[in-house]
């Protein structure tokens, strides 16, 4: 995820407190709490867990 992002998806979430906010791209166990702290709803992290050896243990990474 690009550093200015997570400044973005603040600023919209604060113009628009009520829209449903996705991100998509660079999302992973580094950076995924940013961006929800920032005020995203989904999260898409695709490059993360399919380029991943083991896929499930990605997506456990995640939810964890």
């Amino acid at each position: 995820m690009h550093p200015n992002t997570v400044g973005k998806i603040a600023s919209f979430r604060k113009s628009c407190p009520k829209c449903i906010i996705e991100v998509d791209g660079g999302v992973h166990p580094h950076t995924y709490k940013k961006a929800v702290s920032a005020g995203a709803d989904i999260l898409v992290a695709g490059a993360f867990i399919f380029d991943s050896k083991d896929i499930h243990s990605a997506i456990d990474e995640l939810k964890r």
